[in-house]
């Protein structure tokens, strides 16, 4: 099987690709929020489609997530952050029905949060280290997720994230395939992503 693209390659083609070309003059002030602003009951995936590999980048307010967006005060929230990088690392928490579908790896973060494994790795290997001497203490943390996914059949997919994460009420997606690129706006009655013509 084709060895699936790096995570950071699909930042770049969302940066520099058809999609951020397409974007420019329709929604380039939303973009530039999405990435720069802060909003409670939102969460921004950006999805590169490359024949059978899925690579997806979620960003979230922490709140959205644990219900909070500080270092943890107490044990609880200790454990509420972890129990949230275990599930965020879950195939089936990105994927409604992720038949047909292999995860090759899932790199959880929460800048903010303070916690000695606030970032982590699914893919067997436990660096352990955390990122938060770089963040501001005022700084609003937030989780973000890089999964490298395949699929034999990659034309359409379903985002369960808010399925398990009731406190998400929209996501913006933007999304990249070699022949289209588009960007739609999910609910939860509005959970599938069509990788076909752009909206």
């Amino acid at each position: 099987m084709k060895t699936p693209m790096s995570p950071w390659a699909m930042i770049v083609l969302l940066a520099t690709g058809p999609a951020a070309a397409h974007d420019k003059h329709h929604d380039h002030h939303d973009k530039h929020q999405s990435h720069g602003a802060h909003e409670h009951g939102k969460a921004t995936l950006n999805l590169v489609v490359d024949q059978d590999t899925l690579l997806a980048e979620l960003h979230t307010p922490a709140a959205n997530i644990v219900g909070f967006e500080h270092a943890p005060a107490n044990q609880q929230q200790q454990q509420a952050v972890k129990e949230a990088l275990a599930k965020l690392s879950k195939l089936d928490t990105l994927l409604k029905t992720p038949h047909g579908c292999t995860l090759h790896s899932a790199d959880v973060s929460a800048p903010g949060m303070g916690v000695d494994n606030d970032h982590s790795h699914n893919h067997g290997h436990d660096h352990g280290h955390s990122h938060e001497e770089t963040h501001s203490k005022d700084q609003h943390a937030e989780f973000h997720v890089e999964y490298v996914v395949s699929c034999s059949n990659l034309s359409r997919i379903d985002i369960a994230l808010m399925q398990h994460f009731p406190a998400i009420e929209t996501v913006n997606t933007q999304w990249l395939t070699s022949e289209h690129q588009g960007h739609q706006k999910l609910t939860p009655a509005k959970t599938q992503v069509r990788f076909g013509s752009a909206e």
